[in-house]
């Protein structure tokens, strides 16, 4: 449309009427219809031994006359008709044009906007798929982590306490200060022991 190779193909159609070819030529349709007046003008002629005479044509011209002004007249109107009608149509085409070239750069957004679409699409599904792949890990570690996880609860049963926790002792140490609290524990329990009797 932009570009113009689309034209209405109704300007083709009228150009023949547009460019006068119609006031020209002869319409077989008026011909037969002027015969029979034609045939009695020539019939009275011939009756009377004038047939060719200038009379006999002069008859002939004054009755076509009329009848051929109308039809110029007519073929004219519609020649005037088919100029305007066509004169119409290349501005309808080229308001066409317009309108097309102004809507040109939103189609080409939409271009744009629907390879957007697409990506946020493409990213939903990588994240669904994302997830997908995330749960068949987990299942996958648990699978491979359960019995480890088993032992550990059979030894924590055993034991009689939790298994994984984790206790700390120094491997440098104040031997006496440790001796000095021990004996200090001693003493207030002894004290306890002798109170009592």
């Amino acid at each position: 449309m932009m570009g113009g190779e689309f034209v209405n193909p109704a300007m083709a159609m009228m150009q023949s009427t547009a460019q006068g070819d119609f006031l020209n030529k002869g319409n077989p349709y008026l011909e037969a219809a002027m015969q029979p007046m034609l045939d009695r003008i020539q019939g009275q002629y011939a009756g009377a031994g004038r047939l060719g005479s200038g009379a006999n044509i002069s008859a002939m011209t004054g009755a076509m006359a009329p009848i051929y002004a109308q039809n110029y007249a007519t073929e004219r109107a519609n020649q005037l008709a088919a100029q305007r009608a066509i004169g119409g149509l290349s501005q309808q085409d080229l308001m066409n044009r317009s309108r097309a070239a102004a809507a040109a750069p939103g189609l080409a957004r939409e271009d744009y906007s629907d390879i957007g679409r697409l990506a946020q699409f493409g990213a939903a599904r990588e994240a669904k798929t994302g997830e997908a792949l995330a749960e068949d890990i987990a299942r996958f570690d648990f699978t491979q982590n359960e019995p480890a996880r088993r032992l550990q609860d059979f030894i924590a049963g055993v034991r009689g306490g939790t298994m994984g926790g984790t206790q700390t002792t120094p491997i440098y140490g104040d031997q006496t200060s440790r001796a000095i609290g021990n004996i200090s524990a001693l003493a207030s329990a002894g004290k306890d022991i002798w109170g009592m009797f």
